[in-house]
C-alpha cells in the first residue's frame, strides 16, 4: 500500500516528503515563501507554485491543531473510494466492509477490527462518504488527552458477499448501540460495549480469513528520537499500483 501527503494540489508520498525534508528543500522553500518571493519546489507527480497555496483565512475555516502529549487526537475516515472494486468471480458486486483497529507501542496482541461501515453491492468509481442517512460512523479513534508516546492505526477495505442476516444484525448494532463502536474482538463474535455477540453469517470469516484489496498501517509518533512527530494532516491511502495515476 502507498500513504500519499496531500501538499496544495500535489500528492506526494512518504519516501519523496523524507528525501525533500533531509536534503532542506521544504526548508528553502518556506524561506522564499515567507520573504514574498516565487519560490516553488519540484515532486514527481508536478511542480508545486507558492501561487498555488490558497489562501483560506476567509474562508473561516478551522486550522488543524497539532497533536502532542497531553493534547487531543482524533482520526476520522473522512471517505472512501471504490476505485475498481472487487467482483465476484462470475459476475455481479461485492458488499464492502470497512474496517479499522488502534493499539498502543505497549500493547503485544492485536487489537480488535472495529466495523466503521458495511456497505451492500458497492459499484465500481464510487465515493462513500458519513451522512445523516448512512449507517456507521467515520471515526477511527479519540482521545482528548494523548498519553502514548506511540500509537498504531490500521485500515482495511473487505470485499465479500454477505447473506440478509448480516446486513441486519449490523445495521440493528448501528442503530442500538447508542454511538458505541462495534469490534471484532476474535473470529465469531462481536463486541458493542459490555456485550459479547455471536456472528452470524459469513461475517467472521471475511474479516479474519479474507484478505483485503486495500490495507495500511499508520503510526502516529510524538516521542521517538530521530523520527519526525506526527503531524495534523490528511492523508491518502492507496494501492501502489495505482500510484502512476497520481
Amino acid at each position: 500500500m502507498a500513504l500519499l501527503f496531500n501538499i496544495g494540489n500535489i500528492l506526494a508520498d512518504q519516501g519523496e516528503i523524507a528525501e525533500k525534508t533531509h536534503l532542506g528543500d521544504f526548508n528553502h522553500f518556506l524561506n522564499q515563501l515567507a520573504k514574498g518571493e516565487n519560490s516553488q519546489i519540484d515532486f514527481r507527480a508536478g511542480t508545486l507554485h507558492a501561487s498555488e497555496l490558497l489562501d483560506n483565512s476567509n474562508l473561516d475555516l478551522p486550522q488543524f491543531t497539532q497533536p502532542k502529549i497531553g493534547g487531543p487526537l482524533s482520526v476520522e475516515i473522512l471517505s472512501v473510494y471504490t476505485g475498481e472494486a472487487p467482483h465476484k468471480f462470475f459476475g455481479g458486486k461485492k458488499d464492502l466492509l470497512v474496517v479499522s483497529g488502534v493499539k498502543s507501542m505497549l500493547t503485544h496482541g492485536a487489537a480488535p477490527r472495529a466495523i466503521n461501515q458495511l456497505v451492500e453491492k458497492v459499484d465500481d468509481f464510487q465515493y462513500l462518504q458519513p451522512g445523516a442517512f448512512t449507517q456507521g460512523s467515520p471515526i477511527v479513534f479519540y482521545t482528548p488527552a494523548i498519553d502514548i508516546t506511540t500509537t498504531f492505526c490500521s485500515f482495511e477495505l473487505i470485499a465479500d458477499t454477505f447473506n440478509k442476516e448480516v446486513f441486519e444484525t449490523i445495521a440493528r448494532l448501528f442503530t442500538s448501540a447508542a454511538g458505541l463502536p462495534i469490534f471484532a474482538p476474535a473470529n465469531g463474535y462481536l463486541l458493542v460495549g459490555s456485550s459479547l455477540l455471536k456472528m452470524t453469517g459469513k461475517l467472521g470469516s471475511a474479516l479474519f480469513e479474507t484478505s483485503p484489496f486495500l490495507r495500511e498501517d499508520i503510526a502516529f509518533r510524538f516521542d521517538t528520537p530521530d523520527l519526525p512527530i506526527a503531524k495534523a494532516k490528511q492523508l491518502v491511502i492507496c494501492n501502489e499500483k495505482i500510484r502512476k495515476n497520481f
